[in-house]
């Protein structure tokens, strides 16, 4: 079982003690989160995932937090709309939000399933859609886009030298 790097010290450092709200984008899976229900029982976390198979093991092993567990299905970018939706405050987003817990990346699960199309171990079609219901995948773009489209991407994005 994996065994998230930062947590105890995450668990040691953080004061969530009492009535506060805690945002997890840790992503992947749900072990933050749970061991932070664990220390404070009383935190409302917002748990936020793009991604429909995290969510749904998340929705089955969390489900006894499910009173103080709001799990949104979103992209980290949209934090604006997404305190809006909630009825966080934005404008003091600072006053409002106790904690904010982001580890971006790409799990290991995305690169074993051969259909999400990450992986470089096979011939496997190219997707590479963190949201499967994504119209565009990775093969759309590599073979529909201009060279200059892709240079730009890969120089903007990847820091590829010029």
């Amino acid at each position: 079982m994996h065994k998230p790097v930062l947590l105890e010290k995450v668990l040691n450092t953080v004061n969530l003690d009492g009535k506060k709200i805690f945002i997890d984008w840790t992503l992947w899976l749900w072990w933050h989160t749970k061991k932070i229900f664990e220390k404070f029982p009383k935190i409302k976390i917002f748990w936020i995932d793009q991604d429909e198979n995290n969510i749904a093991l998340a929705t089955k092993n969390l489900a006894q937090f499910s009173d103080n567990l709001k799990i949104i299905k979103n992209n980290f970018s949209n934090i604006e709309e997404i305190c809006k939706n909630e009825k966080i405050d934005w404008e003091n987003i600072i006053w409002k939000i106790d904690c904010i817990l982001l580890d971006i990346w790409v799990a290991s699960t995305h690169f074993d399933k051969w259909e999400r199309g990450f992986s470089f171990q096979n011939d496997w079609p190219l997707d590479m859609r963190m949201v499967t219901t994504a119209k565009r995948t990775a093969r759309d773009i590599i073979n529909n886009y201009h060279e200059q489209d892709l240079f730009i991407i890969f120089k903007k994005y990847w820091e590829e030298p010029s």
